[in-house]
This record gives C-alpha cells, sequence and structure tokens, in this order.
C-alpha cells in the first residue's frame, strides 16, 4: 500500500509544480497594478462619497453617512 501511495504522491507534486510554473504563473508586477488600481477607485469613492457628504442638505445626511460608511469598509450599498 505505501508504494502506490508514494507514487500518487510524486505525480500529484509534479502535477502541481507543472501547473504553478505554467498555467498558474503569477506576475507580480500585474498584481500589483491591479492592487493599486483598486486602492485608488476606493479612495476615490470615499473622497466622492465624503464630498457629497459636505455638500449635502442636512435631511440627506443620514443617507450619505452610510453610504459613505459602506464605501468606506467596501460593503454593499445599503438599501
Amino acid at each position: 500500500m505505501l508504494p502506490a501511495l508514494l507514487s500518487a504522491v510524486g505525480v500529484a507534486t509534479g502535477c502541481v509544480l507543472l501547473l504553478s510554473l505554467t498555467v498558474l504563473r503569477t506576475n507580480p508586477r500585474r498584481t500589483l497594478r491591479r492592487v493599486r488600481e483598486a486602492f485608488g477607485a476606493r479612495a476615490r469613492a470615499v473622497a466622492r462619497a465624503s464630498a457629497e457628504l459636505l455638500a449635502a442638505d442636512p435631511r440627506h445626511h443620514a443617507r450619505l453617512r452610510r453610504r459613505l460608511h459602506a464605501r468606506h469598509y467596501a460593503c454593499p450599498k445599503p438599501r
């Protein structure tokens, strides 16, 4: 039983190594660019929501405050 198990582990290790070096290879520059773009988009959304809150009529502050909170914590938009 042990030799069959060791051969299966060897084949699985070879498959994972082959996939990680070919198909699943990550590009660190592309990953960093995507993270920076996502961070920038979130920062712009928070800034836009903050500006709306500051410029809004006081009657709408509660709704806009919830929207700002949702943008800041990346939660789904409150309904």
